[in-house]
C-alpha cells in the first residue's frame, strides 16, 4: 500500500506545472474510473433568495423588503417541474435562509415533489441549512433530519463547507460550524444516506487553506466512510461584497490544480466534480484530464452562481453535456443521484 502524501507536499504539488500535476492525477483517475465521466439529469431550484444573512461571497440574498425578493409556493414548484424538459433523476433544492418560513413549509415542498417527480430523488437542503431550520424551530438535528427523511428527502447537498479554516470562515461571513455541518454529514451517513462535500476557494483563503480543509476532510471520510464526492466550487466575482473589495476570482490555471491536487490527496473519496457553472464550460472539459470524473448535470435552473458572477448558463441539455464529454475524448455515463451508473452513451 503507498504511503499517503501530507499536507506538505500536497500544497507543494502547486509548484509542479499544470501537465505534470495533470498527468499524475489522471493516471489516479483512469485506474478507478477508466474514461467515463458521469453526469445527472437535475433540476436545481432555488425556493427563496431571502436570507437572514449576508456572507461576503453570495450574491443571490436578498432582504425581504426588496422588490425582487421571493418565496415560490408548492403549487409553483409543482408547475415547474411538469415543465422539466428531462425525464429527472434528482430534484435539488438549496435556498436562503428564511427565518419566516413554517416548519411545514419544508416538509409539505418534500411531500409534494414527491408526488409530481416519484422515479426523481430529492437532494434537498444543505447542513447550512438543516442547522438553520434546528435552530429556529428549537429542534435538534436530529429530529429535523429525520422528519425531512420521512416527508421525502433523499439526499442533502453538500453546499455550506466553504472554507473549514476558522480565520477564514470569519472573514466571509460562514453561518454554520465546521463541527456542526460535519456532523450533520455523518448522521446522514448513519442513516444510510451518501453525501458529497465541497470547497469555495479562489478568494481571500490561501492555498494552505484549501490543503487544510482536504485534510479535514480526509480524516472526516477515514471515520465516516460515507462521502461520495468532493466538490470545489470556484468563487464568482460579480454582484458580492468580496468582489465590490476587488477579491477576483481564481484563474482556470488555479482551478485545474486545485481539481487536481483534490484527486491526488483524497485518496478514499471515489469522485472528484467540476461544477461547470462556477468553473466554465471550457475549463470543465479540461478538468477531465486533471482527475475529475463528474460535471454534475444538466442543472435547468441556477441562481445561485448566477447572482454572484457566474457566466455559464443555467441548464445545458443532456446531449449539450454528452457533447462536452466527448470533446474531451471521455465516455459520457449518466448517473443516478448515488452515483450508480445509469446508462452508457
Amino acid at each position: 500500500m503507498s504511503t499517503r502524501i501530507t499536507e506538505k507536499e500536497a500544497l507543494e504539488l502547486y509548484d509542479l506545472p499544470l501537465g505534470d500535476l495533470a498527468k499524475r492525477a489522471h493516471e489516479i483517475k483512469l485506474a478507478r474510473h477508466g474514461y467515463k465521466v458521469s453526469f445527472i439529469k437535475t433540476y436545481y431550484m432555488n425556493f427563496t433568495n431571502i436570507c437572514q444573512h449576508a456572507c461576503k461571497y453570495c450574491g443571490f440574498r436578498r432582504n425581504k423588503r426588496q422588490s425582487d425578493a421571493y418565496v415560490l409556493s408548492h403549487e409553483q414548484i409543482e408547475e415547474k417541474l411538469k415543465k422539466a424538459p428531462e425525464t429527472l433523476k434528482e430534484v435539488w433544492l438549496s435556498s436562503g435562509l428564511h427565518k419566516d418560513l413554517p416548519y411545514d413549509y419544508y416538509t409539505g415542498l418534500l411531500k409534494r415533489i414527491k408526488r409530481t417527480v416519484p422515479d426523481a430523488l430529492i437532494k434537498a437542503f444543505t447542513a447550512v441549512e438543516i442547522d438553520f431550520i434546528a435552530k429556529n424551530f428549537n429542534k435538534t438535528h436530529e429530529e429535523v433530519l429525520d422528519d425531512l427523511i420521512e416527508a421525502g428527502l433523499g439526499r442533502i447537498p453538500g453546499g455550506g463547507a466553504e472554507i473549514f479554516d476558522i480565520e477564514i470562515r470569519d472573514k466571509i461571513d460562514i453561518k454554520t460550524r465546521t463541527e456542526d455541518y460535519l456532523k450533520i454529514h455523518k448522521l446522514c451517513h448513519e442513516r444510510g444516506i451518501p453525501t458529497s462535500v465541497t470547497m469555495l476557494f479562489g478568494h481571500v483563503e490561501e492555498r494552505r487553506h484549501r490543503i487544510k480543509h482536504m485534510e479535514v476532510l480526509r480524516r472526516f471520510q477515514d471515520e465516516s466512510s460515507g462521502v461520495q464526492a468532493f466538490i470545489p466550487l470556484a468563487y464568482q466575482d460579480k454582484n458580492n461584497p468580496l468582489a465590490k473589495q476587488g477579491v477576483k476570482s481564481p484563474s482556470p490555471i488555479e482551478i485545474l490544480k486545485t481539481l487536481a491536487i483534490a484527486r491526488i490527496y483524497l485518496d478514499n473519496i471515489d469522485h472528484i466534480q467540476s461544477f461547470w457553472i462556477d468553473s466554465g464550460i471550457e475549463t470543465t472539459q479540461v478538468s477531465l484530464h486533471c482527475g475529475v470524473n463528474d460535471v454534475n448535470g444538466t442543472m435547468i435552473e441556477e441562481n445561485i452562481a448566477r447572482e454572484s458572477g457566474s457566466n455559464s448558463g443555467v441548464y445545458e441539455p443532456t446531449d449539450n453535456l454528452i457533447s462536452w464529454i466527448r470533446g474531451a475524448s471521455m465516455i459520457p455515463v449518466e448517473r443516478d443521484s448515488r452515483f450508480n451508473i445509469l446508462r452508457e452513451y
